[in-house]
């Protein structure tokens, strides 16, 4: 726990002050280079606690080719080289959720905190360890995240990812994946995702659609929600929400932003489901997304 308050302590300083230096494993520098070049190789289980350890304040810098080309890069490496334990994969989990509440000025500790505890929920669903307890906070943070995340950005020139909604998404797949993740549950992804689906505000260009729908893809062919279920799911996303009807999309920016959202939803549910050889799990999505095609201008 100490360890998990000195990282976050760092961490909330360095909003008013220098960053936090990236340095698992105590590497800094052409050492740090050339562990990154090699894949982000771990000898032994010390090893492997030290660097991902290490690498969550990694996750916090404003440098992309810290926070993404070896924060989460080597975070996710690390972990699935499977020497991890299971004592310091708590630890971090613990220490994620803690920076996705730290100060967050330029907006790109959360993301990357949420992307670097989709590679934490993937440990659990490839060999069960977390509580169900602790499992089932992970699910109700992810569904909340995504619900209520509000900056949009995706990739900007000189500052790198952000992708929130992208990576809220993929949080949501790796429990979607996860068999002790109940039926319940993945209603409320479900749920979750329809809320930002087609948003108002934005109109989705770096690949957040697409990451959207793959969740709905394993819950369909876990059998989650019924035939009535997914017509009533893609029958609310086609809505035109605070618009009389479709035909008002093109009289505001916010209108154009739905309707293209809700288009590229659609197709894009098109695209992953299959044609004539879609499988009888996926149809309802393929009808549903059909249906939709239908009804927008």
């Amino acid at each position: 726990m100490s360890w998990i308050l000195g990282v976050v302590g760092a961490l909330t300083l360095a909003g008013a002050q220098a960053e936090t230096p990236c340095t698992p494993m105590m590497l800094e520098s052409e050492a740090l280079t050339s562990w990154k070049d090699n894949g982000f190789p771990v000898e032994n289980e010390t090893q492997a606690d030290s660097a991902i350890r290490g690498l969550v304040s990694c996750l916090a810098s404003t440098d992309p080719e810290i926070r993404d080309g070896i924060g989460y890069t080597g975070l996710a490496a690390v972990l699935r080289d499977g020497k991890t334990t299971e004592e310091a994969r708590h630890e971090v989990m613990a220490a994620l959720f803690a920076l996705t509440k730290a100060p967050d000025p330029e907006g790109v500790a959360v993301p990357f905190a949420v992307l670097g505890l989709s590679e934490i929920a993937r440990t659990d669903r490839i060999e069960s360890w977390m509580t169900d307890q602790e499992r089932d906070r992970l699910v109700n943070f992810a569904t909340d995240y995504l619900e209520n995340v509000d900056d949009y950005r995706g990739f900007t020139d000189g500052e790198g990812w952000r992708h929130g909604i992208a990576h809220g998404a993929d949080l949501l797949l790796q429990l979607t994946l996860n068999n002790e993740v109940r039926p319940e549950q993945l209603q409320a992804i479900a749920d979750a995702i329809l809320i930002k689906a087609a948003p108002r505000e934005h109109a989705y260009i770096h690949g957040e659609t697409g990451r959207l729908v793959r969740p709905l893809l394993f819950i369909a062919q876990r059998g989650a929600l019924t035939e009535d279920d997914w017509a009533n799911w893609y029958g609310a996303l086609v809505l035109p929400g605070p618009m009389v009807n479709w035909g008002y999309a093109f009289k505001s920016e916010e209108g154009l932003a739905q309707l293209h959202n809700t288009r590229l939803f659609a197709l894009e549910t098109l695209a992953r489901t299959g044609g004539e050889n879609t499988p009888p799990a996926l149809m309802p999505l393929h009808k549903g997304a059909k249906m939709m095609l239908e009804i927008l201008p």
